[in-house]
């Protein structure tokens, strides 16, 4: 520890160095070093021109990305149609973007395995990728577009893998239309309805997941369409690879998204939509699947909570998995509320105005954040060009006060900075030993876990 050897030599106590090193932590600890916390903006300010609908990450041969798909024709003031990169930097361009005559849009991006390397799969409502004729539905393998079969007659809303018994396929999440439709597969080279699709001309099937509460996977299909033969139930369907049946008695009104999660309870399907009740039970906007039964989040009281919950990920900041959850209230600000178990979910952040339709863990090299997309125009008190970005920013290693990864001479400066009692016991980053004061015990702790 060259810099603990540098120290002792000096002859000096430690707090006198305070002082000679309060301009090189600034520097280090400013706007440039390390991880703030709460809601940020600036993603590659002006951000997009109209709405984000789909989000994920997807390495294209040059690194990790963040791709973005929605309405939009703009990115980070430069052109891109439909569809932007975001390598944590700057936004690009995708190879032309996607094309067509009117309402243009991308709604579902999907990562599947294509051999060799990765593939993105983009699903919305376009007629050209890139120079190449597509129908609604294309790949981009990092270098090239290409079409899948003939592609499908109406707007895909999603996309998942599900294997049926015969092998992994993609499947995409459409409109319905006049024929009965809805889900569709892809055998690598056609695509088919799957069953006999949902009679419902003026519905939609909104989100896929395949879930497995240790019978077999099923793809479970949640959105806005009856089913032959419910009754009291309707919106939200699996599929065995042979028929589709309810989940349960499914819920009583539109699923708008879904997620696999196990919260320490077991495998799990978490549904969030604008149904008020799941099972027959009260659930406002939001329930949990566990193979047998439906339960709420706590979350029994319409007038406690109000909103449609349009958007879910998974997102491990450090301190362990978390189901996250946020959509549109229609009311003012939007809260994103994060599930660990029970017995009710806690609102992490209610910094967002606008609705969110899309939400994604990603980290560009400074610290993991979980990005959301949607109507967006305000976030953290600031304008915003429909994408916004939300952080915890745990320390992972007791001493990694930069949030790099690494204790190092750099996590040695910022404790030095913060050097003695606390102003905000609860907000003390550096207070390892927590009797809200930073000193020798906590520089032991760094150096314990140096490197």
């Amino acid at each position: 520890m060259a810099i603990w050897n540098d120290l002792r030599k000096t002859g000096r106590p430690i707090a006198g160095l305070i002082g000679v090193l309060v301009v090189t932590i600034a520097a280090m600890a400013g706007d440039e070093g390390g991880c703030v916390g709460g809601v940020h903006p600036s993603i590659g300010q002006p951000g997009m021109n109209a709405s984000v609908f789909a989000l994920t990450t997807y390495d294209d041969g040059a690194g990790e990305a963040l791709y973005a798909g929605g309405l939009f024709i703009s990115a980070g003031g430069s052109s891109a149609s439909r569809l932007a990169r975001w390598d944590g930097k700057t936004w690009q361009e995708v190879a032309g973007g996607l094309i067509g005559p009117a309402a243009v849009s991308v709604r579902a991006l999907l990562v599947i395995d294509d051999g060799d390397h990765d593939s993105l799969i983009v699903g919305g409502n376009f007629i050209q990728a890139g120079e190449t004729v597509v129908k609604n539905v294309a790949k981009w393998d990092g270098t090239d577009w290409s079409a899948l079969g003939d592609g499908l007659n109406h707007r895909v809303r999603d996309l998942d893998i599900f294997d049926d018994g015969t092998g992994p396929a993609i499947y995409a999440a459409t409109d319905i239309g006049a024929e009965p439709g809805g889900v569709w597969k892809f055998d690598g080279e056609t695509w088919s309805v799957v069953g006999a699709g949902f009679d419902t001309p003026s519905g939609m099937v909104l989100a896929l997941e395949v879930f497995d509460d240790g019978s077999g996977p099923r793809l479970i299909a949640g959105g806005i369409f009856g089913f032959a033969g419910a009754q009291d139930g309707c919106c939200i369907v699996q599929w065995d690879g042979k028929s589709w049946s309810l989940v349960g008695i499914g819920v009583n009104e539109g699923v708008f998204s879904l997620k696999s999660f196990n919260d320490g309870n077991g495998p799990t399907l978490f549904a969030g939509g604008t149904f008020l009740e799941a099972g027959g039970i009260p659930a406002i906007n939001a329930a949990r699947w566990d193979g047998s039964q439906w339960s709420n989040l706590g979350n029994e009281d319409p007038k406690a909570f109000f909103g449609i919950i349009s958007a879910m990920a998974i997102f491990d900041y450090g301190e362990g998995p978390a189901l996250y959850l946020t959509g549109n209230n229609g009311f003012g600000p939007e809260p994103i509320f994060q599930w660990t178990g029970g017995p009710s979910w806690n609102v992490v952040t209610d910094e967002l105005n606008g609705s969110v339709n899309a939400i994604t863990p990603f980290d560009n090299g400074t610290a993991p954040a979980l990005y959301v997309g949607g109507s967006l125009f305000e976030a953290g008190g600031e304008a915003v060009g429909f994408i916004a970005l939300w952080t915890d920013c745990p320390m992972i290693t007791p001493g990694d006060l930069d949030g790099d990864g690494n204790v190092s001479t750099s996590d040695l400066l910022i404790l030095f900075g913060l050097w003695g009692p606390c102003t905000d016991c609860k907000d003390c980053i550096a207070d390892f030993d927590g009797n809200c004061a930073v000193g020798t015990s906590d520089l032991l702790i760094l150096f314990s876990n140096w490197g």
